[in-house]
């Protein structure tokens, strides 16, 4: 009587645990999908923002074209005043180094 009662406490206990693991791995699988798809859809909104990104910035591209245009031609006249500069200065310095002379 007393090993009937333990040998079926031990045969419920089995059945609770396995009962229990399955329960567990059956929800360890409902997350591990849950999460999956959740990532899923993350990777598309990243995909979507690097797409916005991308064109937004060919939208804007002309305006940096522009400024980087206005930039080469600054630099430019910088470089040809600079010489015309140093041109303009050594005739003046011919002009003064001949009042100085006279």
């Amino acid at each position: 009587m007393l090993s009937e009662k333990v040998l079926n406490l031990f045969l419920v206990s089995i059945q609770d645990i396995l009962a229990f693991l399955f329960k567990c791995s059956f929800n360890l699988l409902k997350l591990l999908l849950v999460v999956f798809s959740h990532v899923v859809e993350l990777f598309s909104h990243c995909g979507n923002d690097g797409i916005d990104i991308i064109v937004f910035f060919f939208e804007r591209f002309n305006i940096m074209v522009i400024f980087l245009l206005e930039l080469f031609k600054e630099l430019s006249d910088k470089v040809f005043f600079g010489h015309d500069n140093l041109l303009a200065s050594f005739f003046l310095s011919v002009n003064v180094l001949e009042e100085e002379v006279r």
